[in-house]
């Protein structure tokens, strides 16, 4: 399957100590060597970056692009803090069962498909029925899809919606 694929990333993404998941790793080392998550390839794919390209220091993973690089906070896990856009309504999504009924009705009356709408974008397929395994806690819900925190990374990388922590100084400050 690697040789095959143009890319391959993991989905790691551990929960924040009360449950929730608010940052997701970019990267994971194992056995002395750099795995990318999911979302840190497809964003180096997109945007053209080798992956032996990208720096990792502290507090920051660098991409580096033409027109400046892409500068994503993270923290000393390597992991960054997640923009979310708001609840899973607010993600595109389709299900199996409409993807099909529609790609069978434009075979028989050539209409155009939703699968057309889908030509050149970065696609996600995951799993996001209420209950399923591949389900996470958010600050703002109990059931989002961890397919959706890899769109949501990526879309962050992409867009340069890239947030951090305040420093507990700051938060104390605003208290």
């Amino acid at each position: 399957l690697l040789r095959t694929a143009r890319s391959a990333g993991i989905v790691n993404s551990p929960s924040d100590a009360d449950g929730a998941t608010r940052h997701l790793p970019l990267a994971i080392e194992y056995d002395g060597k750099l795995y990318p998550t999911l979302s840190l390839q497809l964003a180096c794919d997109y945007l053209g970056v080798s992956m032996d390209s990208v720096i990792i220091k502290p507090g920051h993973v660098i991409l580096p692009v033409h027109g400046g690089d892409i500068r994503i906070p993270v923290d000393p896990q390597a992991r960054m803090l997640l923009n979310f856009s708001g609840p899973i309504d607010t993600l595109e999504r389709y299900s199996y069962i409409q993807l099909l009924h529609d790609y069978n009705r434009s075979l028989k009356d050539g209409t155009k498909s939703i699968l057309e709408n889908l030509r050149g974008k970065i696609v996600f397929i995951g799993h996001t029925a209420t209950g399923s395994v591949d389900s996470r806690i958010m600050p703002f819900s109990n059931f989002y899809p961890a397919v959706g925190m890899h769109a949501t990374a990526l879309g962050n990388i992409l867009d340069r919606d890239l947030i951090r922590e305040a420093p507990a100084g700051l938060n104390i400050l605003a208290i």
